[in-house]
């Protein structure tokens, strides 16, 4: 079995981006997983992170995601995997992310 490599467009990783921080809701309520990102090229699924670590600000995870084309009948997965900075405002209790 062999395996293929597809790049996927910096498009996509920006909004996979925007999903993972997980700010945005919608009337219904916080957004739910998986995640859709669609695009004329593709249809891309991200599942729900699992945090591998959080250690003190540094935040590393992983997610499985699944990728359609237009031109293939079943999807493609994958998975892929995070490193991010967590920025807290401790007078407001917020938090924000850094990736």
């Amino acid at each position: 079995m062999f395996a293929t490599c597809y790049r996927l467009p910096a498009t996509a990783l920006l909004l996979w981006g925007v999903a993972l921080v997980g700010t945005a809701s919608s009337q219904e309520g916080e957004l739910g997983w998986p995640r859709e990102i669609d695009d004329p090229r593709a249809r891309i699924l991200i599942y729900q992170p699992q945090v591998d670590s959080f250690v003190q600000n540094h935040l590393k995870s992983r997610a499985a995601i699944s990728v359609t084309t237009p031109d293939s009948e079943q999807p493609i997965f994958g998975a892929i995997w995070m490193e991010s900075r967590v920025l807290t405002d401790r007078d407001d209790r917020r938090r924000g992310g850094n990736s």
